[in-house]
């Protein structure tokens, strides 16, 4: 029971940050300064005069705010969500103990507890013993002759590139999917993604959720705002029996 709380902040906040990006990016930073452009990991923007210009990392790099630059993405967590709404949660590709959080098209890497396994099919931390999660790892070092590629995890279009022992977030041109026995982006009736019913399922879920922790949001605010009431009452009851 002590569980629900921390899950209900933790989707409130990614909900206000989501919500937050999804503005002027440029909003209150200092002119010269570089933020993300959530929807490419190559891309940015440049503040002016609370302006935000767009720009692009050169082929290859990440753009990395905390450090201010273009680096390698081995150094840089960045995952494009493909819904700009809502708050969706995913497998990490390559790890099992780590989850990818998406709110309003912002990701965020989260983490379970030692001894904790993420569940795809419940979108949660459950114990590992009652896990079977099993991930292909990117090799540490590349072969220029074999090229490494991971299944996606949000949809039947993404993949991932192995690229010098990190998966390299990529998509399929618009109306093909990713074909996992061949390797390659092909028609839907031939990739045959196998959870594309999974996955309307999930979003369905999530959308649920958001709706409960909406409604969750509002009688907790109505309580407060009745035990306040009740509160100031008994304040002032006694301030007038003193007087």
């Amino acid at each position: 029971m002590q569980k629900q709380p921390v899950l209900v902040l933790t989707i409130l906040f990614v909900m206000l940050f989501g919500v937050r990006a999804q503005r002027n990016p440029c909003l209150g930073i200092p002119d010269g300064m570089f933020v993300n452009d959530f929807t490419s990991c190559e891309g940015y923007y440049v503040c002016l005069a609370g302006q935000p210009t767009q720009a692009l990392c050169p082929p290859g790099f990440y753009f990395n705010e905390a450090q201010q630059l273009c680096d390698f993405p081995h150094n840089v967590f960045c995952h494009v969500c493909n819904q700009q709404t809502g708050v969706q949660l995913f497998p990490h590709p390559e790890s099992c103990n780590q989850f990818i959080t998406c709110s309003s098209g912002v990701s965020f890497l989260g983490y379970c507890k030692p001894g904790e396994t993420y569940d795809d099919s419940l979108n949660a931390c459950k114990n590992e013993a009652r896990v079977n999660c099993e991930r292909i790892r990117c090799p540490e070092v590349d072969n220029p002759n074999v090229i490494v590629f991971l299944p996606g995890i949000q949809s039947c279009d993404e993949y991932f590139l192995c690229q010098s022992g990190t998966p390299i977030q990529r998509f399929c041109a618009p109306g093909l999917h990713w074909n996992r026995v061949a390797q390659r982006c092909d028609f839907p009736e031939l990739a045959q993604c196998p959870w594309e019913d999974f996955l309307e399922h999930r979003e369905w879920v999530q959308v649920l959720v958001q709706e409960w922790v909406q409604e969750w949001v509002q009688v907790w605010v109505l309580v407060w705002v009745q035990v306040w009431e009740q509160v100031w009452e008994q304040v002032w009851e006694q301030v007038w029996v003193r007087r």
